[in-house]
């Protein structure tokens, strides 16, 4: 299990990269033996080194992870006043992406409570046509456990940072 302070601060960087870009990234392994690299919207943070994401159009990390339940999640602050900021200063204020490294469980049934997260996460975009196109089937999550977070590190800029 991950530390809690380090969780915590993980999670911050995690949601910020979420923000300003709108997705993480899930890498998986194909049958073959080749990455492969997966945009998710819809991570959701459950508890302490847990969360799930909709199972929704993302065949084939469905198809991967039944047969390798092993990912990288990768987030990262693409803000780009986050960026000009680091370099004005010549450092980041905090580190610029994490990265969460863990095992995805089968899928199941999305819980009424994580239904209600998302929607209210993505609630004002509901009256465009782009909603129904992505999110208007979100019945299905996989659970994900958090066994190892790593900060982006980019050399000077993100040397002073603790942790």
């Amino acid at each position: 299990m991950i530390e809690e302070h380090v969780w915590a601060r993980g999670v911050k960087v995690l949601h910020q990269g979420m923000a300003s870009s709108l997705h993480c990234s899930i890498a998986s392994i194909n049958d073959d033996g080749t990455p492969h690299v997966t945009p998710i919207g819809s991570l959701l943070v459950t508890g302490p080194s847990t969360g799930v994401y909709f199972d929704v159009f993302a065949s084939r990390l469905s198809r991967n992870v039944d047969r390798d339940p092993n990912v990288t999640i990768l987030a990262v602050n693409s803000s780009s006043w986050f960026w000009l900021k680091m370099f004005v200063r010549g450092r980041f204020i905090e580190y610029p992406g994490v990265r969460l490294i863990g095992t995805i469980g089968p899928r199941r049934e999305s819980t009424q409570r994580e239904r209600e997260r998302f929607e209210a996460r993505v609630r004002l975009l509901r009256r465009l046509r782009g909603y129904d196109a992505l999110w208007n089937d979100v019945g299905h999550v996989r659970d994900i456990e958090f066994t190892a977070l790593n900060y982006v590190r980019i050399g000077r800029a993100t040397r002073h940072l603790a942790g």
